[in-house]
């Protein structure tokens, strides 16, 4: 079964959970044994990741479901059962999904989780993330958590490829950034018949100005090249500007104009500057899509039009 599926699955049966757990009182023996066949939701208001630690935040109780039983506890007791009973998630990270329930249905991350610690309404867990991308931003979301088994390991296909060389590696340290900003590009690799992504081009000049920035181009997430921007620009600008630009392209045709060495944009080209969920609405427009972030200065003009670009296959 997928990732996506099981998430699913997990989703299917938080509902339930949600459905019924007004008609059950919080007090009372929970029917813990060391079996674990049960599954755990945290409904939080909002959430958050502080590097590898994430946070829920006005998380209510603790709901859980196994075997036509469910019910709830208070999330202090859900964390002295984390680390207190026989056979103790602590001996061993469970499965959970974080499921975003606003926006995007398919924000979802698969996680491994450690060391729950509850302040408040809030909880907080160590997590390493196996599936799926940090969303930006806060919003509504539910923790399910499978007692019954650990995390399964990342397929192959799934798992980060290792940097071929420093250029790779800043290539996909940028990607990471692009995703983290805005999740919603994920379709956008999943899709594409290739990418060029640039880290670094810098940009500045006074009225008269140019650009310039090396990249590294991919087909099926693979190194099968490198490339270098160029853009002379004559308008209103004032200052410098450093920023980071993918480019998508849409089939395999825009893909090998791109790797001729004489691709250009027009002077009407246009980029989606990165801000979470601005890839909802992008579409490509002439085989490619365009997303740029800002690195630091200021630049009144910041258009893509009349970028030129080298290609060396690798």
């Amino acid at each position: 079964m997928s990732i996506r599926a099981e998430s699913r699955s997990l989703f299917v049966v938080a509902l339930v959970v949600l459905a019924v757990s007004v008609t059950v009182a919080a007090g009372g023996d929970a029917p813990w044994d060391a079996k674990r066949d049960y599954v755990f939701a945290q409904n939080a208001q909002g959430f958050r990741f502080e590097g590898t630690t994430l946070v829920l935040e006005k998380v209510p109780s603790t709901l859980f479901f196994a075997a036509g039983r469910y019910g709830q506890i208070s999330n202090g007791d859900f964390a002295r059962l984390w680390n207190e009973e026989p056979d103790s998630f602590s001996q061993r990270a469970p499965y959970a999904v974080l499921r975003m329930l606003e926006g995007d249905a398919r924000a979802e991350i698969l996680l491994e989780l450690g060391n729950p610690r509850v302040q408040g309404t809030n909880i907080s867990y160590e997590t390493e993330i196996v599936g799926g991308s940090p969303a930006a931003g806060k919003g509504v979301c539910t923790l399910f958590i499978d007692a019954s088994r650990a995390a399964p390991a990342p397929s192959p296909t799934a798992a980060a490829k290792e940097p071929i060389n420093s250029r790779d590696r800043q290539a996909r340290e940028t990607i990471a950034r692009f995703k983290q900003k805005d999740p919603g590009l994920d379709r956008f690799f999943k899709t594409a018949a290739g990418w060029a992504v640039f880290p670094s081009i810098a940009k500045g000049g006074f009225i008269v100005g140019g650009a310039r920035g090396d990249g590294v181009v991919y087909a099926n997430d693979q190194v099968i090249g490198y490339s270098t921007v160029t853009q002379g620009t004559i308008g209103l600008q004032i200052g410098g500007q450093a920023y980071s630009e993918i480019i998508f392209f849409e089939d395999e045709a825009a893909l090998s104009h791109f790797k001729s060495g004489n691709a250009e944009f027009s002077a009407q080209a246009s980029a989606v500057a990165v801000t979470a969920g601005a890839s909802a609405n992008a579409k490509y427009a002439a085989g490619v899509a365009i997303f740029t972030m800002a690195k630091g200065g200021a630049m009144l003009e910041a258009s893509v039009g009349g970028q030129g670009f080298s290609f060396n296959e690798r």
